[in-house]
């Protein structure tokens, strides 16, 4: 088994911002729960950690299984992916309910229609195979268009958990290989749905604007821009406070900068 060199808050803001950009930034329901809230009865977006309009997102960080007798080989062939599930009830639920219990519910609600997905690091290991070491991540997803997403994600599908199959325990895994459309919820084998492409499965590709380019480029675009304003004094240096640039960026590009300052020696 062999984990993933990156970390769950390094991948998942970085599937909001490629998502985010598919959907040309247009939410009108944008939440991030925090961790006390998430664990609460009572609170509407309990279970999640990140929620864009109908989109409940509980992010999860897999594995890679490459041995032929790995636990859940019977069911998938080799290499495949695995990530834990949680369960256990959590420290401000009355109620017994865990996560899981939680995001269930969501996908269940019988007056809103919600798109209830834990989302998770997947990728073809054939095509990747000779890229897979310590820089992937930052070398492939990290600096992909949006319209790649569906290559380094998974989406599974937590309406077609039955929740006569969840227990209280933390005992549960779900299994998937990248290529599949399909996914199995152990303890005992149960085959789930896995979204083989949230780009087209949910009609997102013709909202997306083909003017959305990587990261570097839009680097450039800015560095550009920023020159030409200089040299027609549209922008003053002596007077480039930090609220000026952040307006600047804010009314071109629909950028909000927050700057990271450091100590300096000296």
């Amino acid at each position: 088994m062999a984990s993933l060199n990156t970390s769950e808050l390094q991948f998942a803001f970085t599937f909001f911002a490629k998502f985010s950009a598919l959907h040309n930034n247009n939410f009108n329901r944008f939440i991030i729960p925090s961790t006390i809230l998430e664990g609460k009865d009572n609170y509407d977006y309990n279970g999640t950690d990140l929620v864009l309009d109908d989109y409940f997102i509980q992010f999860k960080m897999s594995s890679v299984l490459t041995r032929s007798y790995a636990n859940e080989a019977h069911e998938l062939n080799t290499p495949y992916f695995r990530f834990e599930v949680k369960n256990e009830p959590t420290r401000l639920s009355r109620s017994g309910m865990g996560q899981l219990d939680f995001l269930i519910r969501h996908a269940n609600n019988p007056v809103e229609v919600n798109k209830v997905y834990y989302v998770t690091p997947s990728f073809d290991m054939k095509r990747f195979a000779r890229k897979s070491g310590r820089q992937f991540w930052a070398s492939n997803f990290y600096h992909s268009a949006p319209a790649n997403i569906d290559d380094f994600c998974a989406c599974i599908d937590i309406g077609s958990i039955d929740p006569s199959w969840v227990n209280s325990d933390n005992e549960h895994v779900i299994c998937y290989e990248h290529s599949s459309d399909g996914a199995y919820f152990f303890s005992e084998p149960k085959r789930i749905n896995k979204i083989k492409s949230i780009v087209s499965a949910n009609s997102i590709s013709g909202a997306y604007s083909k003017q959305h380019t990587t990261i570097n480029n839009r680097i450039s675009q800015i560095q550009k821009s920023f020159s030409d304003e200089a040299a027609g004094e549209s922008i003053s240096i002596r007077e480039n406070s930090l609220a000026s640039i952040q307006g600047y960026l804010l009314e071109n590009f629909n950028i909000f900068w927050i700057p990271l300052i450091s100590r300096r020696n000296n």
